[in-house]
C-alpha cells in the first residue's frame, strides 16, 4: 500500500491492490471518520456478457434512470453532503466484478475535487457573471477542434488540459447543476445515445476507464422548515388582523388606517417571496418557439452575437431538412461587407454549402425596416413559407412585426436561438439580460403601437 498527495486536489491518496480511495486528510494524522453513508451497486444489465457501451440508446437511459431516481432519493438524508455516481471497468481501473455495474455513494462530506471545481467556477462567476462550463461549451462549439461528438443539445469534448489521456466531457449545451433534476425540455434518450457511442470509441483504444457524474452537493439543510414556520405564523396574523378589524369597523380612524397599512405591508411582502416564479415568468413570455415544418426558406434576422448562435440555429435546421436555402440577413457596415457576410461564414463553417446561402445586405435601423426589406426578396423568390430564427429574447416581437409587415400570403414560424446574455429563467440575475429584457418590452409595445391598426 502506498499513500501519496495529489499535486493538484492536494487530497491524500490511498493506493493499494484496489481502486485509489481519495481522503481529505492524511490518515494517520486523525482517527477514522464514522461510517455514516451510503453505497449502492447498480446492476446495469440481466446479460452477464455485455458491457454498458453494448446497451442500446433505452437501455442506457433506464440505467441513468436509475442513477437519477437513486441520487434523488439519497439526498432526502440531510446527513449526506455529496452522492457520486461512478464506473469503473476493467481490471486496471479496478473493476471487482466482471458483470456490468456502476456504484453511487454518499458521503458526509464534499469530496476535494468537487471544492476545487466550485471554488473555481464561483472565482469565475464573480468575474464574468456567467457559468464557466457554459461558456466552455459555447468556445468548443465555436472552434469545433475539441469536440468528439454532438447529439442534439449534448456534447462530448475533450477538455483544454486534460488531467488523464483521453479524458473527456459530457456537457449539456443548458445550463443545469443537478444531474437528478433535468431542465425542462431536455431529453436523455439524446445523452444515453452520446454516451454509448463515446463509449466505443474509448474502448477501442483502451480497455479500462473510469466514469464519473458530476452534480452539485447536497444543499438541503433544516432552515426551510424555520421558513415555512414563519410563512405559517406570518398567514396566521395577517388573518386575524383581518378579523380584528372587521370587529373594530366602526372605531375607524387611525386603526384601520393601520390594518390597512399593514394589509398593504404583507401582499407587498408575499409578492417579493413570489418574485423568482413571476420574473422567470416575465422571462419566458418574451419567447416563442414554433412547431416547425418543411418551408420555403430559412430567415437569420441581423444582428448575430459573438457567438454567432443564430447562425448556429439555422445551420441545426438546415441540416434537419426544413428548407432548402438560408438567408442571412444583415446591415452593411462597410460598401463591400457588412453582418449579412459574417453570418455566411458562420453559417459555411456550422456545415451549410454556399450555394445554399443567401446573402443580404440591407440598411435597416430596427427590425421594422427589416421586415419590409426582407418582404420585397420573399415575393421576389414567391415563397409562401419561411422560418424566422433570431435570439430568443427578440421572438415574440419578430413575430408580431413580420407577421405584420408580410401578411397572411406568407406563413411565419419562429425558431429561437440561444443567447449568452439572456437565459429566460434567470434574467433578472444579471446586468445585460435586464437591460435586454427592458428594451424588447418598450419595443414590443412601440410596434404594437405604430401597427396594431394595420391588417396582416
Amino acid at each position: 500500500m502506498e499513500i501519496r498527495r495529489d499535486p493538484i486536489t492536494q487530497s491524500w491518496v490511498v493506493v493499494g491492490h484496489r481502486e485509489p480511495i481519495e481522503l481529505e486528510t492524511c490518515p494517520f494524522e486523525r482517527p477514522a471518520m464514522g461510517s455514516t453513508g451510503a453505497h449502492e451497486i447498480v446492476v446495469e444489465t440481466p446479460d452477464h456478457n455485455k458491457r454498458l457501451s453494448q446497451l442500446g440508446d433505452e437501455e442506457i437511459e433506464r440505467v441513468q434512470g436509475v442513477w437519477v431516481s437513486r441520487v434523488a432519493d439519497l439526498k432526502k438524508d440531510l446527513r449526506l453532503k455529496y452522492v457520486s455516481i461512478f464506473k469503473n471497468q476493467g481490471e486496471l481501473a479496478g473493476e471487482e466484478w466482471p458483470h456490468s455495474h456502476s456504484e453511487i455513494t454518499g458521503t458526509i462530506f464534499v469530496p476535494r475535487r468537487i471544492k476545487y471545481e466550485l471554488r473555481a467556477s464561483r472565482e469565475w462567476f464573480k468575474e464574468k457573471e456567467r457559468c464557466v462550463f457554459c461558456d466552455i461549451v459555447r468556445q468548443e462549439e465555436k472552434k469545433g477542434t475539441r469536440i468528439v461528438d454532438v447529439q442534439g443539445d449534448y456534447y462530448a469534448l475533450c477538455p483544454y488540459a486534460s488531467r488523464v489521456p483521453y479524458e473527456v466531457w459530457v456537457l449539456h449545451r443548458r445550463h443545469n447543476h443537478l444531474f437528478e433534476q433535468p431542465k425542462a425540455g431536455a431529453n436523455r434518450r439524446q445523452l444515453a445515445a452520446l454516451l454509448g457511442r463515446v463509449l466505443r470509441r474509448l474502448e477501442k483504444i483502451s480497455p479500462a476507464y473510469h466514469l464519473v457524474v458530476h452534480t452539485a452537493p447536497n444543499t438541503r439543510s433544516k432552515k426551510g422548515e424555520g421558513a415555512g414556520a414563519g410563512c405559517r405564523a406570518a398567514s396566521r396574523d395577517r388573518s386575524q388582523l383581518m378579523n380584528r378589524a372587521i370587529r373594530q369597523r366602526e372605531r375607524g380612524g387611525i386603526i384601520t388606517t393601520l390594518v390597512a397599512l399593514l394589509f398593504v405591508a404583507l401582499l407587498l411582502a408575499g409578492i417579493y417571496f413570489a418574485r423568482h416564479p413571476l420574473l422567470r415568468f416575465a422571462g419566458e413570455r418574451l419567447v416563442v418557439e414554433d412547431s416547425l415544418e418543411k418551408s420555403d426558406a430559412i430567415v437569420i434576422l441581423s444582428d448575430d452575437n459573438f457567438y454567432g448562435d443564430r447562425a448556429t440555429r439555422a445551420a441545426e435546421l438546415f441540416r434537419q431538412g426544413l428548407a432548402p436555402v438560408v438567408v442571412a440577413s444583415g446591415v452593411r457596415l462597410r460598401p463591400y461587407a457588412g453582418i449579412a457576410e459574417l453570418m455566411s461564414h458562420d453559417l459555411f463553417d456550422r456545415g451549410v454549402p454556399k450555394d445554399s446561402i443567401i446573402v443580404f445586405p440591407q440598411d435597416a435601423d430596427n427590425t421594422r425596416e427589416e421586415a419590409e426589406a426582407l418582404k420585397k426578396l420573399l415575393q421576389a423568390k414567391r415563397w409562401k413559407s419561411v422560418i424566422i430564427v433570431t435570439s430568443n429574447y427578440h421572438t415574440r416581437r419578430a413575430k408580431y412585426i413580420c407577421g405584420k409587415v408580410f401578411g397572411r400570403a406568407v406563413t411565419i414560424r419562429m425558431a429561437a436561438a440561444r443567447d449568452a446574455d439572456y437565459d429566460p429563467a434567470q434574467w433578472y440575475e444579471h446586468r445585460k439580460s435586464i437591460k435586454r429584457f427592458a428594451h424588447e418590452v418598450a419595443g414590443y409595445w412601440g410596434a404594437w403601437g405604430e401597427l396594431h391598426g394595420e391588417r396582416s
